[in-house]
């Protein structure tokens, strides 16, 4: 589990992820459309954004990170150029 991951590797503040956003997320990196996430979803469409925006945001933080792993910089950078696409690449980021 994600929790016995964090504590093998020391993680100093663990944290625990929320399937149903995991899934969001995870639809809109695979390439699904906003319509298609959208008719699936019973979120609002402007928390579903603000979600995915803050998603984004925070994977183009990460290279920028003191000591990080190069294969989770480059991962990061990947993800969040994959993500960032309209409609969500409108929004101030």
């Amino acid at each position: 589990s994600l929790v016995d991951l964090q504590e093998k590797h020391s993680v100093k503040i663990p944290c625990e992820i929320d399937a149903q956003f995991a899934g969001m997320v995870e639809a809109w990196a695979s390439g699904l459309t906003w319509r298609e996430i959208m008719m699936d979803s019973a979120m609002d469409d402007g928390d579903l954004a603000r979600l995915l925006r803050r998603t984004i945001d925070l994977l183009a933080q990460i290279p920028k990170l003191p000591d990080i792993d190069p294969v989770l910089q480059k991962n990061a950078q990947i993800a969040c150029n994959i993500m960032d696409r309209v409609p969500i690449s409108e929004l101030a980021g």
